[in-house]
């Protein structure tokens, strides 16, 4: 029975990890995401000067 009982634990334990290592990459992945947007933002500001916004995107020639 205790046997039984510590394997139970033990599933529960390596859930719990695998959770955890899957909600910091899950972090990891946003952040190299929000990276990626950060990198083009400026990379676009760096071509076609600063932008006010959409609006001003639609009213250039």
């Amino acid at each position: 029975m205790n046997a039984k009982r510590q394997l139970h634990e033990n599933s529960r334990t390596t859930a719990l990890e695998i959770f955890a290592i899957k909600r910091k990459l899950d972090f990891r992945m946003s952040l190299h995401t929000l990276h990626i947007v950060q990198g083009l933002s400026h990379q676009r500001e760096r071509l076609f000067g600063k932008s006010d916004g959409i609006l001003d995107m639609n009213l250039r020639p």
